[in-house]
């Protein structure tokens, strides 16, 4: 891989990671604000109709746009571009509002009969699913475009809009909640920004890709592959999504709405990590797309992203075993750290599994074999759904944590398969000493951060030992080589230039 192609994953990896990490330290802030108004009835609920928002049928065929648009701009063929993404666009629109008038029509149902909402929460409930799923169309328009300017390496956008939706998101919804406003605002407030922030994401796709026009008119040709595509990235996404509605629903059914806040919200926290992992991910998907007749090139590039990914998932599964009760007690309570800690651990332990597989699904996108996701997305479903029907009696909200945990192991064997199928063989080496470089590195963090944790309590003792940890972590791995000369100089080299090229 050419040096500046390197350089320019890296920067927008950086960029990318940026558009995750404003909005959760946002959320952080906002989160026990919006509990504590709401009580945690109210914000269990708030919680389930979130989770359908963004896990019933907001498929996201918008990501092939950012495939489509990365494969024709390397290859010259920008005459395909604007039926292409167009095709898409229209796709979106047809799944988005079919999706949206089928869930309206079942939505006394679905809080009557699946979710079985108590009697005083109804009304308000289906009011919120009818508001539910307008945000819903409006996200999968919004996609479509974010990852349009994602294919044209345009992170840089995608960055600031992003960071402006969660700013005044976050900001709005507090102001709500202190000013007595309730469910019914947050969603109203939540569709209004979403669709604002779409709208920004459609002006700046059409004004840098300059070849995009939007077309009713689409050739048959066109027409077949996105189909193709999309079919595959909807039958995966239908089984995660199946999961945790499931999941919520199973929660509020057998354990009530109220025991739901305490699962969700430390899920919530693992699904941070997720998607800053994720961020960093989504950059590299349009490098795949340009490098997959490469086997050489793409190796590489998987063995670094991969590294990369490994580490920051294993750096917070070590910081929550060791300040994970701590942080939930000062961030909310202790009734949530004696409820919680364990299902906090879990979570990020499910979700550090699942970012680092994330890297390894790419590759099987990328040569098209979408199938491969949707069959282990399947299998981790089909898990977890029976473990948290065995264990939801006698373990509680902990024994459906662990059910997930379970299900998303899943994934190991298909690494192997992808690897041994795409990539020349499954990487034995690669695994065992990034593996074990990185349980020293883990270890020695540990120990830091247990003894930052004996000089401060509260909020100095975790920002102690957040950053203790973080950097012996990383004096750690670079005494054990983790990062080979040519990874750590550019990732160097890119961190000092991210500062004046953002401000440019």
């Amino acid at each position: 891989m050419a040096e500046s192609v390197k350089q320019r994953l890296v920067l927008n990896s950086l960029y990318s990671a940026a558009s995750t990490v404003v909005p959760v330290v946002l959320a952080l802030v906002a989160t026990p604000i919006i509990v504590r108004s709401l009580g945690n009835e109210m914000y269990g609920l708030y919680a389930v109709i979130l989770g359908f928002t963004a896990y019933s049928f907001t498929f996201a065929v918008g990501k092939s746009a950012s495939k489509y648009v990365a494969e024709f701009r390397a290859s010259g063929q920008r005459e395909k571009l604007s039926e292409t993404v167009s095709s898409i666009f229209w796709l979106s629109v047809g799944l988005a509002v079919s999706g949206a008038i089928l869930s309206a029509a079942l939505a006394e149902t679905i809080v009557t009969r699946v979710l079985q909402i108590p009697d005083h929460l109804r009304d308000v409930s289906i009011t919120a699913f009818y508001l539910a799923c307008s945000i819903i169309v409006v996200t999968m328009l919004s996609q479509v475009f974010q990852f349009v300017l994602q294919g044209a390496h345009r992170f840089d956008l995608y960055v600031l809009l992003t960071n402006i939706g969660g700013l005044a998101l976050n900001l709005g919804s507090v102001f709500l909640v202190l000013n007595g406003y309730g469910l019914l605002a947050l969603l109203s407030w939540n569709l209004f920004i979403t669709t604002a922030t779409g709208a920004m994401f459609y002006f700046y796709a059409i004004r840098f890709v300059p070849d995009l026009t939007l077309r009713v008119s689409i050739k048959s040709e066109i027409w077949w592959p996105v189909l193709g595509y999309g079919a595959s990235i909807i039958s995966y996404q239908i089984f995660g999504n199946a999961l945790l509605l499931f999941e919520r629903g199973w929660i509020v059914r057998r354990l009530g709405p109220e025991l739901l806040t305490f699962y969700v919200i430390p899920m919530t926290v693992g699904w941070y990590l997720h998607a800053l992992v994720g961020s960093l991910v989504l950059a590299l998907f349009p490098v795949i797309n340009e490098l997959r007749n490469d086997r050489e090139k793409l190796v590489r590039l998987y063995k670094t992203a991969t590294k990369i990914c490994l580490a920051i998932a294993i750096l917070a599964v070590a910081t929550s075993a060791i300040a994970g009760r701590l942080f939930l007690r000062v961030w909310l309570s202790e009734d949530f750290a004696s409820t919680s800690t364990l299902v906090l651990l879990i979570h990020i332990a499910t979700f550090a599994v699942l970012s680092v597989a994330t890297v390894t699904l790419q590759i099987s996108e990328s040569v098209g074999k979408t199938h491969i996701n949707a069959i282990a997305t399947f299998v981790w479903m089909a898990i977890a759904v029976l473990g948290m029907i065995a264990f939801v009696e006698h373990f509680g909200i902990q024994g459906i944590a662990a059910a997930r945990f379970a299900g998303v192991l899943a994934f190991i064997p298909f690494i192997v398969y992808i690897e041994k199928h795409f990539l020349g063989g499954f990487m034995w080496s690669f695994w065992l000493s990034s593996l074990g470089k990185i349980a020293v590195a883990a270890t020695v963090t540990c120990v830091a951060q247990m003894l930052s944790l004996q000089l401060l309590n509260g909020w100095p003792g975790i920002i102690l030992a957040a950053g203790s940890g973080a950097l012996t972590y990383l004096a750690a791995l670079h005494f054990v080589r983790f990062l080979d000369k040519e990874e750590a100089a550019i990732i160097r080299t890119m961190t000092k230039r991210v500062m004046p090229v953002t401000a440019s």
